[in-house]
């Protein structure tokens, strides 16, 4: 129904080659990509995930790979069990790289030990060159803290688009 009102032109064919009846399921998936009842993929291994995902030079990948897999162990997580993704970007100028670390969230000895694995990893990446460019939560204040020059800006801009301070105030740097 908001399909038909708001995007009068906008066709769904009932069937696409080899997929006969698929047309009228893909309104369905995508109103609701994620069904309720169903656990975030990241989290099914385990119940819980913390992702650290940063923009780096291709070249520079596997020193952060070694970064990751050295500190971890020192916190008592398997190697093996990092999620570890790379993405060449902008013409493989750059990438982005993630490293994710799956814990039983339940456990609350387990959920500090991630948050420590997740700092000193944070650290030591950010030390190497790793640029953190949506830095949120604890992440934030360690990035913004190196970047003075960004920070200045963004409350210029903050400044002339919310002068009064009432769109998310304090969910930036300041």
């Amino acid at each position: 129904e908001i399909v038909k009102n708001e995007f009068r032109r906008l066709v769904v064919d009932e069937a696409l080659p080899g997929f006969p009846g698929l047309g009228g399921k893909m309104l369905s998936l995508l109103r609701s990509p994620w069904p309720a009842d169903v656990p975030y993929w990241k989290n099914r291994w385990q119940g819980a995930s913390q992702s650290l995902f940063f923009i780096a030079r291709p070249e520079n990948s596997s020193r952060f790979l070694e970064i990751v897999e050295t500190i971890a162990p020192k916190h008592g997580y398997p190697v093996a069990d990092i999620g570890s993704y790379i993405q060449p970007i902008e013409h493989n100028r750059a990438c982005q790289i993630e490293f994710t670390f799956f814990y039983d969230g339940k456990d609350a000895a387990n959920k500090a030990r991630i948050a420590a694995l997740y700092r000193d990893a944070a650290k030591a990446l950010m030390n190497e060159g790793a640029l953190f460019t949506r830095p949120y939560g604890e992440l934030a204040p360690m990035v913004y803290e190196r970047a003075a020059g960004y920070v200045m800006g963004l409350k210029r801009v903050k400044k002339i688009f919310d002068p009064n301070n009432i769109m998310n105030p304090g969910n930036l740097c300041f």
